[in-house]
């Protein structure tokens, strides 16, 4: 609805372990964690990738234009 999915390389959704996950990004995209910007709405995802370097946002009731500029913010 709000149109952001263009401000994005990547977009990709699956049930496993976001520290692998972010590896598989890592090691596909050559980008370090420090240049990836994740959302999510479960807490102990965003600690696993937030403890990567991953600047991370938490999510409680979908992307809203303030949870995108908080993202936006922190990248």
């Amino acid at each position: 609805m709000m149109k952001i999915r263009h401000r994005f390389q990547l977009e990709e959704i699956y049930p496993d372990s976001k520290v692998r996950h972010f590896g598989q990004l890592q090691e596909s995209t050559g980008y370090s964690y420090e240049e990836m910007l994740f959302f999510d709405d479960e807490q102990r995802n965003i600690d696993e990738v937030g403890n990567l370097g991953v600047k991370s946002v938490f999510v409680t009731q979908g992307i809203e234009r303030s949870v995108f500029q908080c993202g936006m913010d922190l990248f």
